[in-house]
């Protein structure tokens, strides 16, 4: 939509869309055309076109327009810079809050209102007014569920200034973002995309390829007939065709109920299958992109976090 964010250089961003079967499509961006292949996507008819590598710029503006027959699409205000995809469950679908949920003499929740039930950030008023202070990050939040099947896309928020978006994002993601920002030398726009479920498992986030590493015929072990990648199918596999820079993901607590062993090699097959499958997807994304996770303390998890960390050493990069 208007006022994205798309990934800079070195990188090629990749835009696409869906058309009639058989149709020309052309594609203009910075007054050049940029080539175009038609094919299919999920079983859909769709044109895909790779633009040039294009600097990150906090001024630079630009338009991107895709013509087919008499129909014409514009794109205008699109951003170059990084793109971070954020993942995972309730604590990363926690929003930052409403303007009046925060009351700092109830911080011990002696009044069980919104506050303490998760339903905003510390401070929330004051995190979502200054929320107008980074106008170069844009937020966006693919809005389906689960889907038995691959979807090709989903609905969404389109994306918004943090200011429209206001104390509906996740608090996680948008910290997250911010942060990065500010850490930055060289500042570029940030594109946050948000796709979450709380209290759901990693097996729904996963691919049937990243199911299909962890059957076995060990007790912890996927059995042979297991399938699941509800939320794959319907949250992620609409988002493969987009650019990025990495993700973000938290937590791993609605795979808890074991002790361990399966998470060990679940989690890990998501992460690489994941990076594998943004790669195949678009050419241009990092197949290593960098996969930054956290999940709750505890003793369990800090043994877990070892025993993953030597099976895939970039999982927290």
């Amino acid at each position: 939509s208007d006022g994205m964010v798309l990934q800079s250089a070195p990188a090629q961003a990749v835009v696409w869309g869906f058309v009639a079967d058989g149709a020309k499509v052309s594609v203009s961006f910075g007054g050049q055309s940029v080539p175009v292949e038609t094919g299919t996507y999920v079983g859909e008819s769709v044109f895909t076109a790779t633009l040039p590598a294009t600097p990150a710029s906090l001024t630079s503006m630009h338009n991107i327009t895709a013509t087919s027959g008499k129909e014409t699409i514009t794109l205008g205000n699109v951003l170059f810079g990084d793109v971070w995809v954020c993942s995972g469950q309730s604590n990363m679908a926690y929003p930052i809050g409403s303007p009046t949920c925060w009351n700092e003499s109830n911080i011990n929740c002696t009044v069980r209102d919104a506050q303490c039930g998760y339903g905003c950030a510390n401070n929330s008023a004051a995190e979502i007014k200054a929320m107008a202070d980074w106008p170069h990050l844009r937020l966006f939040e693919n809005t389906d569920r689960g889907s038995k099947v691959p979807l090709a896309d989903s609905g969404s928020t389109g994306w918004k200034t943090p200011a429209e978006f206001g104390g509906g994002f996740s608090a996680a993601c948008w910290f997250f973002g911010r942060d990065v920002y500010d850490k930055l030398e060289t500042k570029r726009p940030i594109g946050l995309m948000a796709t979450h479920v709380g209290g759901t498992p990693d097996q729904h986030w996963s691919s049937p390829d990243a199911i299909d590493k962890c059957k076995g015929s060990e007790p912890w072990d996927w059995p042979a007939n297991f399938t699941d990648s509800v939320l794959w199918n319907g949250k992620v596999v609409p988002l493969l065709k987009t650019t990025i820079k990495g993700a973000i993901w938290y937590q791993g607590e609605a795979n808890s109920r074991t002790d361990g062993r399966q998470y060990n090699c679940s989690f890990p097959a998501m992460i690489e299958d994941w990076r594998a499958k943004w790669g195949q997807h678009n050419g241009q994304s990092d197949p290593a992109f960098p996969f930054g996770w956290a999940q709750l303390n505890s003793n369990g998890a800090a043994e877990l976090y070892t025993t993953a960390t030597k099976n895939t050493p970039t999982a927290g990069d």
